[in-house]
């Protein structure tokens, strides 16, 4: 009831506005398609959850132990396993070339960081957040996962730090909102170019980045765009009969504009 009134009163406040029309029934709807989904998480629960625990269904992370609630990005295609599947092979290949140290800034929750580590034993991985109950969130699921003598978690990632990371075994793994047109400049930070980097690129939060980050890693890097694709619920069979708007929800990352991928292959490790 508390979270419904919650809603009504957003609604209200957004109805209300002098914003563009546009603009309005965007944010109606977006949340409408919020409240929807967060019914159908509590039934994805009912099968994949174990307490405040949450196991992937699929996926390169199935199996993974996740911290509930999420903190950072939407839990259901996490849960289903199809968060973000473009990536899916870039993550496989990574795991069996086996990187020495795994840097991920913008952790969350600990979705990549964690679901990294428990594949790959003998590295190490750092994860970075300036959200605090992020960090909780990623060191409770690096418990839940046996991981947690792997994983270190700091707060806001200093650029000279990459210079920490070991070059040629070191993969960065970078979402942060924008951030990653100041961080990521090997001009500033030179360890940058001995490193590996998959990075999600922003571009509503800073025009051109993407082309930017294209011509400064040009001379040190191979790089590959990676846009988003179609996705498709794998659900259990208890799940087959939702309606085809909870299973599109199931897969739903909520993105507000285009956040294709750049990764990034040092040339000379």
């Amino acid at each position: 009831m508390e979270l419904d009134q919650t809603v009504l009163a957003e609604v209200r406040r957004v109805a209300n506005t002098d914003d563009d029309p546009g603009k309005i029934n965007n944010h109606l709807l977006s949340i409408l398609l919020w409240c929807r989904a967060r019914k159908v998480e509590q039934l994805i629960l009912q099968y994949a959850a174990d307490g405040q625990v949450a196991v992937v269904q699929n996926g390169v992370f199935k199996g993974l132990r996740l911290a509930l609630p999420v903190h950072a990005g939407n839990a259901l295609p996490m849960i289903i396993g199809s968060y973000e599947a473009e990536l899916h092979p870039y993550i496989a290949a990574a795991v069996k070339r086996g990187y020495a140290h795994i840097v991920n800034i913008g952790c969350g929750d600990g979705y990549y960081l964690v679901g990294m580590a428990r594949q790959m034993p003998e590295s190490r991985f750092f994860g970075y957040d300036i959200n605090p109950a992020a960090q909780a969130g990623c060191r409770t699921t690096a418990a839940n996962n046996n991981v947690a003598d792997q994983v270190n978690i700091g707060g806001l990632f200093a650029g000279e730090d990459f210079a920490a990371h070991p070059a040629g075994q070191t993969l960065i793994i970078c979402d942060i909102e924008g951030g990653e047109d100041a961080l990521l400049d090997p001009t500033r930070y030179p360890a940058l170019k001995g490193h590996d980097l998959i990075v999600e690129v922003h571009e509503m939060c800073s025009p051109g980045v993407t082309q930017r980050l294209r011509q400064r890693f040009a001379a040190s890097h191979d790089i590959m765009l990676v846009d988003h694709a179609p996705k498709r619920a794998v659900l259990t069979p208890a799940l087959h009969n939702l309606a085809e708007i909870d299973q599109f929800l199931c897969t739903f990352e909520g993105r507000d504009g285009p956040t294709p991928w750049l990764v990034l292959t040092a040339k000379t490790p």
